[in-house]
């Protein structure tokens, strides 16, 4: 215990949001504005991919769609939720589009629509999603710079 802080006795993740460099660089760069807050997860779609889950404390650093430390980010609250049972509250605090309900709902069946075509299975709206409210512990450069 170092005063009054254990260590992690898990490796530091380090990944990037979406699933292709535009939209990894589009969403760290909304982090790094002070506009996106949480972020979601199919969990079947990490598992099979791979990908550890969040945890409620975990630090993490994330990359820009070249692979670039962009944020430190610690998890303060993690849930799992059928998709269909998602707020309006945490789907706005994801800071994308235009912040209403439905474009968060029709670009997230989007997304995750096309991650579970690559397993050869299909997304539901009862599927396990991981709603992951985080705080910002550093942000490396500048917001412009990740733009």
């Amino acid at each position: 215990m170092l005063g009054g802080w254990l260590p992690s006795t898990r490796a530091l993740d380090v990944w990037s949001f979406g699933d292709e460099p535009e939209m990894a660089a589009k969403l760290v760069h909304l982090v790094m504005c002070g506009e996106k807050r949480v972020t979601m997860g199919w969990i079947e779609g990490a598992e099979r991919d791979g990908i550890p889950l969040a945890r409620a404390g975990g630090v993490n650093v994330v990359t820009d769609g070249f692979g670039y430390p962009r944020v430190v980010l610690r998890s303060a609250d993690v849930r799992v939720v059928p998709f269909d049972e998602i707020d309006a509250a945490s789907a706005a605090g994801e800071g994308e589009g235009d912040l209403t309900y439905a474009d968060w709902r029709e670009d997230h069946i989007a997304f995750f629509t096309r991650q579970a075509a690559r397993f050869g299975v299909a997304f539901d709206e009862r599927a396990r999603i991981s709603v992951e409210r985080f705080e910002v512990l550093h942000v490396i450069g500048s917001a412009s710079a990740a733009a």
